[in-house]
């Protein structure tokens, strides 16, 4: 039988070897078994085991290959600076993660510079191509990925898809280019 203890934070002695064996989240050292995060100690009186877990459960982490959604901050001519927020099927990380899609990752066919492809406030949908040492790496290569929505530059309307690259504000009749995923979110209404 588990039962779920105090909140303990890395290096608290949560039991000695003599008691229990560490689990997940807790080791030994010198006799004494430590948390080895932040989180609650959970007793397993059955298997004579002692684990700490996560307060909010397991930790969502971004991980390479990964598809994830993203909202640009910052554009220059070579790379693009993102929020990763949540994974394809929209649910969120824990915790903030910065990313940056490169000039060579954004697409398949050549653009001369990364303002053709993004503009800040866009929401991506990208690939993880690294995800061991921040910020993490990102492509947008892939037809299924890129820009899925944004708004225009000019009113702030939602922008809606015209073709393969260009999208057209339903208010001001602006027109700006973009590397849309083929899934934008909104197919033209425009005649």
């Amino acid at each position: 039988m588990s039962r779920k203890e105090e909140l303990v934070l890395p290096a608290d002695k949560i039991a000695v070897i003599e008691e229990f064996f560490p689990g997940d989240g807790a080791y030994a050292l010198n006799g004494d078994i430590r948390s080895a995060r932040v989180g609650y100690k959970i007793i397993d009186s059955v298997l004579r085991k002692i684990s700490v877990i996560h307060p909010h459960g397991k930790p969502f982490i971004p991980k390479t290959g990964m598809i994830v959604l993203a909202v640009v901050n910052t554009v220059k001519e070579d790379i693009a600076f993102v929020d990763v927020l949540a994974d394809k099927d929209g649910k969120l990380f824990s915790g903030k993660y910065s990313g940056v899609v490169h000039l060579s990752q954004a697409s398949h066919t050549y653009i001369k510079n990364l303002e053709e492809a993004f503009k800040p406030g866009d929401i991506i949908i990208a690939k993880i191509l690294s995800h061991k040492t921040p910020p993490l790496q990102l492509s947008t290569k892939h037809p299924t990925l890129g820009v899925v929505a944004a708004a225009c530059s000019k009113c702030g309307e939602l922008l809606v898809r015209k073709d393969s690259t260009t999208l057209v504000c339903p208010r001001c009749g602006n027109i700006e280019k973009r590397k849309l995923a083929s899934n934008y979110m909104i197919k033209t209404r425009i005649v």
